[in-house]
């Protein structure tokens, strides 16, 4: 089954496509999910091992996409007047969707069957706009919206973080295409690195520029802070805050 309940804030129900990224991002929160992958579908039993190899193993929910369809219709009603994000725990558009198709696929039977929610879509891929015509279709008869992530890193290490992610000038340029498709994307702001607030303001002065939103500036969270051995100054947070006129903060 896809479309499972969720506790996140703003989001009823996620669907995951995959198990795993292969972004590889080295501060993802999504790691945790190397415990339910341990042992299963060939990969090894040792969770701290897949924790660590993040990035290296994907595992994608092909049997699971086939019965989408099926699964949507019997949850018709249930998913009525609620939202559903896609993805909570990997990226929809990582680099093995560009052969398996299965969020594109997830999108057809979406738009096909219309059930009555509001489908949210988060990623940082520019494979996204693989899809602007079926999106185009949603976003016309349903409720759909869309969210590209952008990381504010050191450029000098922002490989070593990031090591198969596109790079934020990148992801800036895929909401403007989807904003010039017709499309209304926002921007979701994460994470953002100790000292990086003159780029963290320059990235917010280019969206605002281009008229996108931006719904969240997220923190770079405290386990993340600790491994990497940085922490934001008293007066980093400060300005930060002020933000918040701009964007809803998140701080963990």
């Amino acid at each position: 089954m896809l479309i499972t309940p969720s506790r996140l804030p703003g989001a009823d129900f996620v669907i995951n496509p995959y198990i795993g990224c292969g972004f590889g991002c080295k501060y993802c929160y999504a790691k945790f999910m190397a415990k339910f992958a341990a042992g299963k579908y060939g990969l090894t039993n040792n969770a701290q091992k897949l924790r660590q190899s993040w990035g290296n193993w994907v595992i994608p929910k092909i049997n699971d996409v086939k019965l989408f369809a099926k699964e949507l219709n019997q949850k018709y009603k249930k998913l009525t007047g609620k939202t559903v994000l896609m993805a909570s725990v990997t990226d929809p558009y990582q680099p093995l969707e560009a052969k398996l198709k299965l969020t594109r696929r997830i999108l057809e039977a979406w738009h096909k069957i219309n059930p009555k929610a509001t489908l949210e879509i988060l990623t940082r891929s520019s494979l996204i706009l693989r899809d602007i015509n079926i999106l185009l279709k949603i976003f016309g008869n349903q409720k759909l919206n869309i969210g590209i992530s952008i990381s504010v890193l050191p450029q000098d290490i922002f490989r070593k973080i990031e090591p198969k992610a596109p790079l934020p000038k990148v992801r800036l340029k895929i909401l403007e295409k989807l904003q010039e498709a017709g499309l209304k994307p926002y921007a979701f702001i994460a994470p953002v690195w100790p000292g990086q607030l003159k780029q963290l303001k320059t990235i917010i002065a280019t969206l605002q520029a281009s008229n996108i939103p931006i719904r969240y500036i997220e923190l770079l969270n405290k386990p993340a802070r600790r491994n990497f051995n940085v922490e934001f100054s008293n007066q980093e947070i400060v300005e930060i805050r002020k933000l918040e006129d701009v964007g809803k903060v998140i701080e963990h």
